[in-house]
């Protein structure tokens, strides 16, 4: 299984990358806590804009945790310091 890491903060560069890497990789890693001023309308674009999986790369930020997860990422990458009050 092929990963391509995307970890930028600007919007087209995301889906720059994330157009290419989907040629190639089965899924990819979004670092959505590093974008700059993400709100519902750059989620909506990523996520209407993917063709396979998502893995969602968090530092734990419970507020871009709760509006990542509105759109279901197939997959969540917690930091291993997260606390468990977060991940409940």
């Amino acid at each position: 299984m092929i990963c391509v890491p995307i970890r930028k903060k600007r919007i087209n560069s995301i889906l720059k990358i994330l157009s290419l890497a989907e040629k190639e990789a089965d899924l990819t890693e979004i670092f959505f806590d590093e974008i700059n001023n993400l709100n519902t309308e750059k989620l909506n674009i990523i996520f209407s804009q993917k063709r396979k999986p998502i893995i969602y790369k968090s530092y734990a930020n419970k507020e871009k945790i709760d509006q990542v997860l509105e759109f279901k990422p197939e997959y969540i990458d917690l930091d291993i310091k997260t606390s468990l009050s977060i991940i409940k």
